[in-house]
């Protein structure tokens, strides 16, 4: 495992987390706490699995279908079969496909950061790796994104920086866009740009930041954006939501 020193005190604590969950943190820390004691939206997490899994399927394994099928109707009719099948037509109508083989599927790499007396164990996974070296991860969403929405994902900052430390190159990644929520299903294919020393330094700034909250044992409420407290499982207990809505509630010209 590769090992990135950001500074030169000796390790005493060992932290593992994942990328998915620094970005929790980056964006609220008080709303990670609570995430990582309670995993809570279990639901929509076995839902973005389930789509995975079944475009896993298609891609690899087309035996696989008829096992998931069964699954794929116990979620009603926010996932429908017909839907995903339709995903797959286009996929190959657009000529999506690479012309390669697949290396792996769920492909996991961790680098381990030292910083403020903790080893940092920092991982993802790259649902699809292909032979000639593209990446590929599925995301499931509601509405339609841009190429500039990615500046904003930590995630397409961190899973290419990530992988150009395991592999010493650097990598051609994919975002693979899957909306499940149209009448008329469609995709979107988004492509990760990064530089290695942004990526570096927000990583640096992010860990220093997470193991001070972890050696205090204090996470601060403190949203990145206040519009995304609207999607917070913990936002009717948070007195910065109380007032961001209630700041809503009055007229334009009270908010002033």
């Amino acid at each position: 495992m590769k090992t990135i020193y950001l500074d030169d005190e000796t390790p005493m604590k060992s932290l593992s987390i994942r990328v998915t969950e620094l970005e929790r943190f980056a964006n609220c820390p008080y709303q990670y706490k609570y995430w990582v004691r309670n995993n809570e939206d279990k639901e929509a997490l076995e839902y973005g699995k389930l789509v995975h899994n079944y475009l896993q399927a298609m891609t690899v394994n087309k035996e696989r279908w008829k096992r998931l099928e069964d699954r794929l109707r116990k979620t009603g009719e926010c996932l429908r079969t017909g839907e995903l099948m339709e995903y797959w037509r286009l996929l190959n109508s657009k000529a999506i496909l690479p012309e390669a083989e697949v290396l792996y599927v769920e492909k996991s790499m961790t680098v381990c950061f030292v910083i403020n007396w903790y080893n940092v164990y920092l991982s993802g996974t790259s649902d699809l790796v292909w032979s000639n070296s593209l990446k590929w991860d599925y995301k499931t969403s509601k509405v339609e994104r841009k190429q500039e929405d990615l500046q904003y994902k930590l995630q397409w900052k961190l899973y290419p920086y990530l992988d150009e430390i395991i592999t010493g190159e650097k990598q051609l990644w994919l975002e693979f866009l899957v909306f499940t929520k149209h009448v008329t299903p469609r995709f979107q294919q988004l492509r990760a740009e990064y530089s290695y020393e942004d990526s570096h330094s927000l990583v640096k700034y992010l860990l220093d930041k997470l193991t001070t909250c972890y050696i205090q044992d204090f996470f601060p409420v403190k949203p990145a954006w206040t519009v995304s407290c609207n999607w917070c499982p913990i936002k009717e207990t948070c007195d910065i939501y109380k007032n961001y809505k209630l700041s809503q509630s009055k007229p334009s010209w009270q908010q002033a």
